[in-house]
């Protein structure tokens, strides 16, 4: 499986040292390995499918401002037009949401090389003018400080923050293609 276990508790740890009250937080979260994240929080937050979650997030910010949203998602979702047209519309209409994407290489089974170009995020948010912010490594503590920062900058800016998370994927993954299992490290 991933390396998603670093960002939960990281988040788990930030959140109270933000002073974020539990009611006050929401997190939107697609399919695969990210996507359990919300179950794992003490807060509000939604599981919805294949790349939706930055449009649900959006919707959820629209109709609460006062919520603190969160969207944590894998790199397999930035492929959905959603994602981009939901960040393109944060952005336009400064909704100070924080995209956590957890980039593990891989995309509903496939590597990212076999699937797709590989896409800038960082290019990608510097053209819509919000702030890119790209980490790595395995310490939960190392990205405790950066999550409170987006929060901050979010708030203080009223723009989309965007976290590329490079995670480790530990073992591969399985596909049954229903002729053939293959096990791709």
């Amino acid at each position: 499986g991933c390396d998603d276990y670093v960002i939960l508790r990281s988040m788990q740890k930030a959140l109270p040292e933000m002073g974020i009250k539990k009611e006050d937080v929401v997190f939107i979260s697609g399919i695969g390995c990210s996507s359990r994240f919300p179950y794992y929080m003490d807060a509000y937050g939604m599981h919805g499918i294949h790349g939706r979650a930055p449009a649900i997030a959006s919707g959820v910010k629209l109709a609460n401002p006062d919520l603190s949203v969160w969207v944590v998602t894998g790199d397999g979702a930035i492929e959905e037009g959603v994602f981009h047209e939901s960040l393109l519309m944060a952005a336009s209409w400064n909704l100070p949401i924080i995209y956590v994407i957890e980039n593990n290489g891989w995309s509903l089974a496939t590597t990212i090389e076999d699937r797709r170009v590989p896409l800038d995020l960082e290019k990608f948010a510097s053209s819509m003018s919000f702030n890119y912010k790209k980490l790595q490594g395995n310490d939960p503590i190392d990205y405790l400080d950066e999550f409170a920062l987006a929060r901050q900058t979010a708030l203080q800016t009223n723009k989309p923050q965007l976290i590329e998370v490079m995670v480790e994927t530990l073992g591969g993954f399985v596909a049954d293609t229903g002729l053939t299992t293959e096990r791709y490290i």
